[in-house]
């Protein structure tokens, strides 16, 4: 992020993109630690998994549940869980992959309601 802030036509340097975004990188990040753990590590990146996001699929599975008390929609919505998650996943590896191509590292993947930060 920062290596490519100096020549972003908007931002400017590194600097400016600080100054724009008043910190909220910072407290993100913050939180993010805060409210995860490690799940577990895949080809050498650490997968991180919020709480919300734990939080947000138990609301999924008792709200589903209330309006149809089958065990069949029980499966469907873990199913479907566990496809966006897969997804979000694949989709974040291929963030990583070209960062250890340009000769990054993966720091951790974070996997929260609102689909995965790499």
């Amino acid at each position: 992020w920062h290596g490519r802030a100096a020549h972003h036509p908007v931002l400017g340097g590194s600097n400016d993109a600080q100054v724009m975004f008043g910190g909220f990188v910072q407290s993100g990040q913050g939180q993010s630690h805060n409210y995860a753990w490690q799940a577990c590590t895949i080809c050498r990146a650490p997968i991180r998994v919020s709480a919300f996001l734990v939080l947000t699929f138990l609301f999924q599975v008792v709200t589903s549940l209330q309006a149809d008390g089958r065990w069949q929609v029980f499966v469907v919505v873990c199913g479907q869980q566990l496809i966006l998650v897969l997804t979000v996943l694949c989709h974040e590896f291929g963030h990583g992959g070209m960062a250890r191509a340009f000769g990054g590292e993966i720091d951790n993947i974070l996997l929260w309601p609102f689909g995965g930060i790499c």
